[in-house]
């Protein structure tokens, strides 16, 4: 959307077409180069501004697993769940998961989890905390 509104800016006093569609192309790529800046930055926090009404839901606990951050020695904790049903809010995948959550759960190997989802402001899920056995963690 944004692009669309520079790109008439743009060419609002031109006449030539051609000018126009290099505008566009031009544009567009430029768009295009800012998107991951957008998902993975923007877009989430306004996501979170606000929660709907939270949901728990049960998952069976895969595998955990780390990561590396590039160009740094941050490592990222996953843990691989698997959806009870697959019409449920939370769907089966990697989730980002804190470090100690992560150790505990490498340690004992939980059969099922259960996660709190609410839904966010631009509508997709997100995961609000992690419950194993009862205790929560924050």
């Amino acid at each position: 959307m944004t692009c669309m509104i520079v790109w008439r800016f743009a060419v609002r006093g031109i006449v030539d077409r051609r000018v126009h569609k290099f505008a566009a192309v031009l544009c567009a790529a430029t768009g295009l180069l800012g998107w991951p800046i957008w998902t993975v930055g923007v877009l989430p926090s306004i996501n979170g501004y606000r929660l709907g009404e939270s949901r728990t839901v049960t998952m069976t606990l895969d595998r955990t697993d780390i990561t590396g951050q590039s160009r740094c020695n941050r490592i990222n904790h996953w843990a691989r769940l698997q959806a009870g049903y697959p019409a449920g809010p939370a769907g089966s995948g990697r989730y980002h998961i804190p470090a100690d959550v992560y150790a505990d759960w490498s340690r004992r190997r939980p059969g099922t989890i259960c996660i709190t989802v609410a839904p966010g402001l631009l509508g997709a899920w997100v995961v609000i905390d992690f419950e194993r056995d009862g205790f929560t963690f924050p």
